[in-house]
């Protein structure tokens, strides 16, 4: 994680100001409470208290916020004419970038007339609005910083009406920002030392490249795959070999990935994609003999639709694999809590001359009754039998305890209803299959 203590410039964020000044990016009810305190000339100074409720959040979009706070914040001298202005400024960039988008066609005069037509009503915008940026006072973290759950990220202090359109888009910004800061950490802290590459570009519209891009370097990832995600940080894209390449080379990983090592640029690093044929083991195998030192690393890409196949182990090897898997899964939670629970109402049960027998894995301590001194010694148990070698060997079962007959739970528990009385408990009912353990 990185804390950034030089502010990024307002410039960085290429914001569209006209829009923000007007609105046009803002719920619809903070431009009618901005419509209304100005209408009645009511100046209201408040205090904004930015915050969150996660536990612990690597925030990012403080600076995108302070830059939000200076080209927006402030109103229009003459709303009416700005709300003209407007308008006619949505259309004409609507025209420009129709042009744009055929400039083959399309020659400079065309173009530079409703170029300047654009650049003179966003003039006229811009000397009608009065900036109160200077009016506000604002405490802030730093992008990177951490923070708990209901503790101040930021405050805002000034008249409200010049920043009640601002609310939507500060807090956008720090929301996002502080989302992929925040997961992208904590990946970084489960990699324990491996270096992560950032891959989100995919999944968000490309607006937000530049944003997401800088969030994940706060919050610890190594690389990006697009120039724009590292353009605010002075980073450039990175990749391995996409499926797509391989389809395109009929699905031969090692053809695809020769191509690449030859017509790339040397000083990028070979890493092939190797689970197109499901086969993720054979496949890396047969790209390393193909490109031996060039190739750089492998990467695994599986849908979670698919299971890679496996090479063949010797039964012994296969067995102890998943003895080690088996150690590695986490025990199941359903049972630990739903041991305490029969606990604490057996607690309820046990007491001077009672007697309490858990029975299963454990069994509570025995209790003197009466008379006796210290606790009743448990009968000696007898010796396991060993399990007989061989193949299809089978040992015989063998009573723990051969002087006692196998209960029977229905007449114990009559026995103890009629040695002890009523219990004061309901009847217990211990649910050990879920999450949620016993209720």
């Amino acid at each position: 994680m990185t804390v950034v203590h030089q502010r990024l410039r307002p410039h960085v964020f290429r914001l569209p100001v006209e829009k923000i000044r007007a609105g046009y990016k803002t719920d619809v009810y903070f431009n009618r409470s901005k419509y209304i305190l100005e209408a009645d000339r009511h100046h209201a100074r408040v205090t904004m208290q930015v915050f969150q409720r996660a536990p612990l959040v690597t925030v990012v979009g403080t600076d995108q916020t302070l830059a939000i706070l200076h080209a927006g914040s402030g109103y229009y001298r003459d709303p009416q004419r700005a709300a003209q202005l407007f308008e006619q400024f949505l259309g004409l960039e609507r025209q420009a970038y129709r042009l744009w988008l055929h400039k083959a066609d399309v020659t400079w005069q065309q173009y530079a007339e409703v170029g300047k037509r654009l650049f003179e009503v966003s003039q006229a915008l811009d000397r009608l609005w009065m900036s109160c940026f200077l009016d506000l006072e604002v405490s802030t973290l730093h992008d990177g910083e951490a923070a708990q759950a209901n503790e101040t990220v930021m405050l805002i202090e000034g008249d409200y009406h010049t920043v009640a359109h601002l609310e939507t888009l500060y807090l956008g910004a720090l929301t996002d920002g502080t989302k992929v800061a925040t997961n992208t950490r904590e990946v970084v802290e489960a990699a324990n030392g491996k270096p992560i590459m950032m891959f989100g570009a995919r999944h968000q519209g490309h607006e937000l490249q530049a944003s997401s891009g800088y969030a994940a370097f706060i919050g610890g990832a190594k690389g990006v795959s697009t120039d724009e995600q590292g353009e605010w940080w002075g980073s450039e894209g990175l990749g391995t070999i996409p499926h797509a390449l391989i389809a395109a080379y009929d699905g031969d990983t090692v053809l695809a990935t020769v191509k690449f090592a030859q017509y790339i640029d040397h000083s990028v690093s070979v890493t092939s994609l190797v689970d197109f044929d499901n086969d993720c083991v054979g496949t890396s195998l047969a790209v390393a003999r193909a490109l031996g030192g060039q190739l750089w690393g492998v990467r695994l890409d599986t849908s979670d639709a698919l299971v890679a196949r496996r090479p063949r182990l010797r039964p012994r090897a296969h067995r102890r694999q998943w003895r080690v898997r088996r150690r590695q899964d986490p025990p199941v939670r359903g049972h630990r809590r739903a041991g305490r629970c029969l606990r604490r109402r057996l607690g309820a049960l046990r007491g001077p001359g009672r007697q309490v027998r858990l029975h299963g894995r454990r069994r509570a301590r025995q209790r003197p009754r009466g008379g006796q001194e210290g606790p009743a010694l448990p009968p000696e148990r007898a010796p396991r039998a060993r399990r007989p070698s061989g193949p299809g060997a089978r040992p015989e079962r063998v009573r723990a305890r051969p002087d006692r007959p196998p209960h029977d739970l229905a007449a114990r528990r009559a026995a103890v209803a009629r040695a002890q009385g009523p219990l004061p408990l309901p009847h217990l009912r211990v649910r050990t299959g879920g999450a949620e353990g016993a209720r």
